[in-house]
């Protein structure tokens, strides 16, 4: 499994991080491209798109960091790195990302339902509170992923 521990270099502090060999900056066009990419797929993943977001589906992927604090019940500590793919009502077809870094500074958030528009994302920035309202600071998952 390709690790993405990612983020050792902070994407709110820094500016840059580095995923692998991957490098996704804050700018809200690279982090597109990075989502667009597919470079979390090689995360652990829940099985299948599932029912629950909104009116459709979301499946959610995470780096070892973020699965380790999943499994452990432990603080996400910086790096850790949680996907979220966003489904229309059919559960087929991918419509967004939800992407969350934890950073020592708290989490940076990047979400957008514009699959072909960079800058058409409607949240972006570190605790955000439409994003940190709900999430409270930590990832909402189970271990192991359904």
């Amino acid at each position: 499994m390709k690790r993405l521990l990612p983020l050792a270099l902070l994407l709110a502090a820094c500016g840059q991080v580095t995923l692998d060999d991957s490098t996704v900056g804050d700018d809200p066009s690279e982090i597109h491209a990075w989502l667009s990419a597919g470079e979390y797929r090689s995360f652990h993943a829940e099985t299948a798109v599932l029912p629950g977001f909104v009116q459709g589906g979301r499946r959610v992927y995470l780096n070892d960091a973020a699965a380790r604090a999943v499994r452990t019940g432990a603080p996400p500590e910086p790096g850790a790195v949680a996907v979220r793919e966003l489904y229309d009502g059919d559960l087929a077809t991918l419509s967004g990302w939800g992407f969350a870094q934890k950073t020592e500074t708290g989490w940076h958030y990047y979400e957008t339902f514009e699959l072909n528009d960079p800058l058409g994302h409607n949240t972006l920035g570190t605790d955000v509170q439409i994003c940190a309202g709900c999430h409270g600071g930590q990832l909402m998952s189970t271990w192991p992923l359904p």
